[in-house]
């Protein structure tokens, strides 16, 4: 599955620098990639489209708090696959005088891993809950908590805990991040279903669905800034490098890669761009970014 959007925001800022609103419009792609070859899928192959329109805001309750929102509804090229609906992912954000952050989140979004995914119009609607604690200037910790319920009657939970230690601190950053992820589903993806020729319209479960599944992850962050706040007269900058390695529960090991800069090119113009990649026996996922932002006062 290729996925691509393009999305135009405008946000207004309301002085505080939490207190904003704003909309976009754009299109996102699906294209579901499927090698005939391997493959028996009869349903739809194209490219599906779907024009975007969002709405997002948020706001500062008094000191330690902030609540926001963002809703986007979807109009797609054809009616056979995803259903016309709307998604949203909305949360509150407590930081106490501690530095203890405490953070709950409600989504609901679309399933689009593959073909099938997109024929069967599968969503998923859920929450997600985290405590993060910075222990002191150098290390923080965090543990999550996610269940989500899918439309086709399977539910997911997820566990994450992490340690994080900043080797070296700002305005050169080297961070290395210690991660464990669970994840459990009421309905299992048969691993031998997807051997050989797929039979899509015969798999119960048409997405990554494990039981008992574990990741075991270590990364390393390096970012470099620049900006008045520690080069008189500099321009804001940054460029950063991020390098990952992890083993799962069934012994496929994965590595990552990742690249980023941002620039202000004026007092109204600043430019991002990056990408990552993760490699393995069992996944490979690259993808890209880039984003224009236009300030006026």
């Amino acid at each position: 599955m290729d996925e691509s959007s393009a999305i135009a925001d405008t946000r207004f800022s309301l002085g505080n620098k939490h207190d904003a609103f704003g909309f976009g419009f754009g299109r996102r792609s699906y294209s579901p990639g499927v090698d005939e070859a391997n493959n028996n899928y009869s349903g739809s192959t194209d490219t599906l489209n779907a024009n975007v329109v969002r709405f997002f805001g948020s706001k500062a309750l008094g000191d330690n708090t902030v609540v926001d929102a963002l809703g986007e509804f979807h109009t797609y090229s054809d009616d056979e696959r995803l259903s016309e609906r709307l998604y949203y992912d909305a949360g509150v954000t407590y930081t106490s005088d501690t530095q203890a952050t405490v953070k709950l989140r409600l989504f609901s979004q679309p399933v689009t891993e593959n073909a099938e995914t997109l024929s069967r119009d599968i969503d998923r609607q859920g929450g997600r809950v985290g405590l993060e604690m910075a222990m002191s200037r150098r290390l923080d910790w965090g543990i999550s908590g996610m269940i989500a319920d899918y439309s086709d009657s399977n539910t997911r939970v997820e566990g994450n805990i992490f340690v994080a230690y900043e080797f070296i601190a700002a305005p050169t950053e080297l961070r290395v991040l210690v991660k464990t992820d669970f994840i459990d589903c009421s309905k299992e993806t048969d691993p031998t279903d997807l051997e050989g020729t797929i039979n899509w319209d015969q798999l119960e479960v048409p997405y990554f669905s494990p039981k008992g599944y574990s990741v075991y992850s270590v990364q390393t962050n390096w970012r470099h800034q620049l900006g008045r706040d520690w080069f008189t007269g500099a321009e804001d900058m940054f460029y950063k490098v991020s390098v990952g390695f992890a083993v799962d529960s069934n012994n496929v090991a994965y590595s990552e890669f990742s690249m980023g800069t941002g620039y202000d090119i004026t007092d109204w113009l600043r430019l991002e761009a990056g990408f990552r990649m993760v490699r393995s026996s069992a996944i490979d996922v690259t993808s890209a970014f880039g984003m224009m932002t236009v300030r006026w006062p």
